[in-house]
């Protein structure tokens, strides 16, 4: 059974500052607390973000070993949604894939891994300029 910080989508692919926030919205510091009762509190919430980390981590790593088995379904997906229309650079078609990831997966953050074994697939990779559409006495060497 997950915790209140596992079932978070945000929380799952969330790190550092942005993940401990989130942990401290789930798990709030009580009211009026001295020094003595925060820093228990900050001990239990450090301690509840390395439980969530290492079940998101598990889940994460479950999903995407399903997934990479999956790649032909996945790319399908990719080119219906036409998630890559328009996606001209690797740093946009590489942020489409990861989001694309992290949504189908509900909020898991994907592996350079399984971003990379798609991206190489041929029909997902982004086309090559057409050497006639180069002006004319422009050197194109590709």
């Amino acid at each position: 059974m997950p915790t209140r910080l596992e079932a978070r989508p945000d929380r799952r692919s969330a790190r550092g500052a942005r993940a401990y926030a989130i942990a401290s919205e789930v798990y709030p510091a009580p009211e009026g607390a001295d020094d003595e009762a925060l820093h228990a509190h900050r001990r239990i919430l450090h301690g509840a973000l390395r439980d969530a980390e290492a079940a998101i981590g598990q889940t994460a790593f479950r999903l995407f070993t399903r997934y990479e088995q999956e790649l032909d379904t996945l790319a399908a997906e990719i080119l219906d949604q036409q998630l890559l229309d328009g996606a001209t650079t690797a740093a946009v078609r590489r942020i489409r894939i990861q989001d694309f990831l992290t949504e189908k997966s509900g909020g898991y953050a994907p592996p350079k891994r399984t971003v990379d074994l798609l991206l190489v697939r041929p029909e997902l990779k982004a086309p090559k300029p057409r050497s006639d559409s180069w002006p004319e006495g422009q050197l194109h060497f590709g």
